[in-house]
């Protein structure tokens, strides 16, 4: 993630979390076995990246599923809710559709996995 950042990396993302470079460079190194990225450097870089992979990692790692979730005030329209519950039901016939299609044929390849994993996500996602 910190390499990605826009603004000029990892060197950026550092400047942007009140954080020297170099530590940062040397936490994310994996050949650095002297540095190590703490947890709150962690959230303070994905939240100044607005990334949510460290926290997908996280989730995955322990056998869960992080889903953002929507930002719905007080008086939401009942349109509103009806789209939450739509989009909800279209991508769970899509998550289907994918397993079918896999499942033919008598047996599902890495790549027909992966996309049942990608559909899977999408539809869980969709109920947040």
């Amino acid at each position: 993630m910190a390499h990605d950042f826009p603004d000029r990396g990892a060197v950026g993302l550092a400047i942007k979390i009140g954080k020297n470079p170099g530590t940062l460079l040397n936490e994310i190194s994996p050949g650095c076995e002297t540095a190590k990225l703490g947890l709150g450097t962690a959230l303070a870089m994905s939240v100044a990246a607005d990334d949510p992979r460290i926290l997908h990692a996280f989730a995955d790692a322990l056998g869960f599923v992080a889903v953002r979730r929507p930002a719905l005030g007080d008086g939401v329209a009942d349109e509103a809710i009806l789209d939450l519950f739509l989009s909800r039901d279209v991508r769970a016939g899509s998550f289907a559709e994918t397993v079918s299609a896999a499942l033919a044929d008598g047996r599902i390849t890495p790549d027909e996995m992966g996309e049942i994993n990608a559909k899977a996500y999408q539809a869980v996602a969709a109920i947040f």
